[in-house]
């Protein structure tokens, strides 16, 4: 973790690998009510592979899974990143 991001736990989203580079690559996001919005580029290579379908549509899960006893991400933390790092507009 570099110096200018936030050391709260909060900021750290717990995926698996081939979900957290998809966040990465800004294919994905969350909102302050956790739910998960895929990309318009994404949702469209769903028709060129079945394999992109499978692992980024219904396996995907529409909202975040909170564990009881663990705080949320922050919706600032998710707000910034759909805001400023997500390559599509919410609906």
């Amino acid at each position: 973790m570099s110096s200018r991001e936030p050391r709260d736990l909060r900021y750290v989203l717990a995926a698996r690998p081939m979900h957290d580079a998809v966040f990465d690559k800004c294919l994905v996001t969350g909102n302050g009510g956790l739910r998960v919005h895929r990309s318009l580029r994404l949702r469209a290579s769903f028709l060129r592979d079945e394999g992109v379908e499978h692992n980024f549509g219904e396996s995907l899960r529409e909202a975040l899974i909170v564990p009881s006893g663990v705080e949320p991400p922050r919706s600032a933390y998710l707000g910034w990143h759909h805001e400023h790092v997500y390559q599509d507009s919410l609906p």
